[in-house]
């Protein structure tokens, strides 16, 4: 998914082998908590058939990557489901290229 005015990044042939979900973009008022909460039902799920993982790349106020970290925790998502903080935008590239599904907003 590209929101208007996101650079799109690659057009490399993904697999349906396994399932790299990428979010970027602000943390702020976004309600990420609850992509974590869905993707851990299919997760829970589907884990048997297809390898799956989640990578949420942004910034927002520290309570709420904090949130985010405590609920990957609780729901006992640790290595699967990453939350990465603030990412350099030349790193981003790397980062989308190992990913299936996409969600890029304005970090701004």
């Amino acid at each position: 998914m590209l929101p208007l005015g996101a650079e799109f990044i690659s057009n490399k042939e993904k697999s349906l082998e396994y399932l790299n979900l990428l979010y970027v973009g602000t943390l702020r008022k976004r309600n990420i908590d609850q992509t974590i909460i869905g993707f851990e039902k299919f997760y829970r799920k589907h884990n048997s058939r297809i390898k799956l993982n989640y990578k949420i790349i942004g910034s927002g106020l520290k309570e709420d990557e904090e949130k985010l970290l405590n609920l990957v925790k609780a729901k006992k998502l640790d290595g699967i489901v990453q939350v990465l903080g603030l990412v350099p935008h030349e790193k981003l590239r790397s980062e989308e290229h190992t990913s299936e599904l996409q969600s890029l907003t304005n970090l701004v």
